[in-house]
This record gives C-alpha cells, structure tokens and sequence, in this order.
C-alpha cells in the first residue's frame, strides 16, 4: 500500500525489458511525476507509456467496454484494464503509483514482464531531485 509514500521522487524507477523496437520520445522527470513514452520504431502511432507518480490524489480511468482484470506485479496488487486498442497496468509499489500503457496487441505476459522489470534510474532520480 501507500502507507509510507513519499511525498516526493526519492528514487525514480523505470522498465529495464522496453522492446527493442521502441524508440525513446518522451522523458519529463519532477520531484512528483516520471514519464516516459517510446514509440514503435516502423509505426509512430503505436506506444508505450510509463508513470511514477507520488501516491496522492484520484486516479481516473476511462473503463466503459474495458474488461478490468486484477494482476500481481512482485506480489503488489494491481489492474489490467483492457480497451480495444491499448491495455492499461496500475499499480502501487515501493510507496508510488505506476501506471502502464501498452498496445493491445501486446500479449498479457509481456506487459506484466515490462511492469515487473522495474529497475531504480540514478540518472532519472538526479532529474527528479
């Protein structure tokens, strides 16, 4: 849970297994929000999206026609929400909110595999401080 969130980026986190045809487009770290887009190398409008962000506030999710699974991401509960043309993981770990976005094609496995290879960024952490 969030009982001990920070009420800042201590440390930023970002997925070490990103597919190799994605390419980095977006990177915007601050002391409260990573954010991180890459986008299919071949196809500019297929993308993966990651977020960290400090445990405050409502998170809202657009779930109409969605099928909204629960998921365990390193035995942290979180959500799998399904819409025709992308898939949405949510989850909360080390006291932040992380959310996922990644195209609907992308087979279940994988995109838990992405969100599971969460790995600390000295470089993003600088950013965010």
């Amino acid at each position: 849970g969030t009982a001990t969130a920070p009420d800042s980026i201590e440390t930023a986190y970002l997925p070490s297994a990103i597919p190799g045809e994605y390419v980095l487009q977006r990177n915007e770290v601050s002391c409260n929000n990573v954010y991180m887009q890459w986008i299919h190398a071949d196809n500019k409008e297929i993308n993966i999206i990651f977020q960290q962000s400090i445990a405050f506030g409502t998170t809202l999710v657009n779930t109409e026609f969605a099928q909204i699974d629960s998921v365990v991401i390193h035995d942290h509960k979180g959500y799998l929400i399904k819409n025709y043309d992308e898939h949405m993981l949510y989850w909360d770990e080390y006291g932040y909110l992380f959310s996922l976005l990644v195209p609907a094609d992308m087979p279940d496995e994988e995109a838990l595999a992405l969100a599971e290879s969460l790995q600390p960024d000295e470089n993003a952490t600088k950013l965010a401080h």
